[in-house]
């Protein structure tokens, strides 16, 4: 059977997803023909498996809209990342100056008190602002993405693993420049 072209996308991502963790794990790769073989007639792909299906879902619906809307903003792109994240503040910056907020107003300091490691390594911050977890990323295209959750005991590696999925996407399409920017950083209310 073919595969229509979303398909086609999500099997070839999830193809270098399975390459990247091959090699050691919490590392960004791109698809190739040459790096990664794929079978078009496996059946059911499944990107995430949460034990959440309503999650599996809602990320496998963000995914999609973000792969297959014509030039996103960069504010739509974080929209997207806070719900498919499901947390209450997502901060994502272009490494051009833009980026987008989305979150209430006491939380819009959490970005000051962060800083990521390196880039592609998933920092965790516990205690932000006194009680905030989060996940931060420097990303390949010299932005960051932070996403910040009401205090949780323990994040979890499915968590883990989707912050990276999305954050290694959102980079990817700030790079080949189909996000439209945000305002400046400095222009913002």
């Amino acid at each position: 059977s073919s595969l229509d072209s979303s398909e086609l996308i999500v099997s070839l991502a999830y193809a270098a997803l399975n390459r990247g963790k091959s090699q050691g794990g919490n590392k960004a790769v791109l698809w190739s023909a040459e790096g990664d073989a794929w079978d078009l007639d496996s059946g059911m792909l499944t990107i995430f498996n949460t034990g959440d299906p309503g999650w599996d879902h809602s990320v496998s619906v963000t995914v999609l809209e973000l792969l297959t809307t014509d030039r996103p903003s960069l504010e739509l792109v974080a929209e997207r990342l806070r719900d498919a994240l499901r947390s209450e503040f997502i901060y994502l910056e272009d490494g051009k100056g833009n980026s987008s907020i989305i979150g209430s107003r006491i939380l819009r300091r959490i970005p000051e008190e962060i800083r990521e490691k390196s880039e592609d390594s998933i920092s965790t911050h516990s205690g932000i602002l006194g009680r905030y977890d989060a996940l931060s990323v420097r990303l390949a295209c010299g932005g960051r993405l932070i996403s910040a959750w009401d205090s949780m005991e323990v994040v979890s590696c499915s968590l883990k693993n989707i912050f990276r999925a999305l954050s290694t996407l959102s980079s990817l399409l700030i790079q080949s420049g189909s996000v439209i920017p945000g305002l400046p950083s400095e222009e913002r209310p």
